[in-house]
């Protein structure tokens, strides 16, 4: 059977009838200056620039899995998980709840950025339905997949009460390369403290200038 062209504001409309009207990106509170001058990055991407490769928070053996998965994204291209930029339906996650049980996940920030720049024909992009460190994750980027998504896990209060709810819960948005600046609508942090000293560190920038939206929201973290 043939399948139909892709449709951006189906996906679109899809995921703000269930609730997804904005996604996030994680990052370090020690490099939010970079991600201000860059723009959100993939892992290659930052692997390129010499005053962020040591920029990570994930386990080593979890990148060595994503290093080997590749999917088709929404420009018909086979392109690897390194390559992409990776985001979160949900902040509160499996990925931050080890990081807080590291006592570090107050050194993080998260980048939301609304769904509607989907929309945008340069966002190339694909979905997965889990952690894409996990054999049994899919990606898939058409509408006709969107069911694939589980929104049931994305959406609940809990994911343990969840058949691979662990695994579902970490499911991703990633698009490929780098996202601009530009498409940020809030950057969050844990606290009015951190708040400060990101505005007094990051001044000069013209993120800080425009006075775009940076706020701190305890309800993002587990505490």
């Amino acid at each position: 059977m043939v399948q139909a062209p892709l449709d951006r504001t189906e996906i679109v409309e899809y995921l703000n009838r269930n609730s997804i009207s904005r996604v996030y990106y994680m990052s370090p509170l020690k490099s939010i200056d970079k991600f201000l001058d860059y723009g959100l990055l993939s892992k290659n991407n930052i692997g390129q620039l010499p005053s962020l490769r040591s920029v990570s928070f994930a386990d080593e053996a979890v990148q060595e899995r994503r290093h080997n998965v590749s999917g088709t994204t929404s420009a018909g291209k086979i392109r690897g998980a390194h390559d992409m930029v990776p985001f979160y339906f949900t902040t509160r996650n499996p990925t931050s709840f080890k990081l807080k049980s590291e006592h570090i996940l107050h050194k993080m920030v998260f980048w939301s950025v609304k769904i509607e720049f989907l929309l945008e024909p340069e966002i190339e992009f694909f979905f997965s339905d889990g952690n894409l460190g996990s054999t049994s994750t899919e990606v898939f980027f058409h509408q006709s997949d969107m069911h694939k998504l589980p929104l049931d896990v994305i959406n609940a209060e809990y994911w343990i009460d969840h058949v691979e709810g662990k695994r579902k819960r970490n499911a991703e948005l990633l698009v490929y390369g780098s996202v601009s600046i530009d498409y940020i609508e809030c950057l969050y942090c844990q606290s009015e403290e951190i708040k400060r000293y990101i505005l007094e560190r990051n001044k000069t920038r013209a993120y800080i200038r425009q006075r775009k939206p940076i706020e701190a929201n305890m309800q993002l973290y587990f505490t």
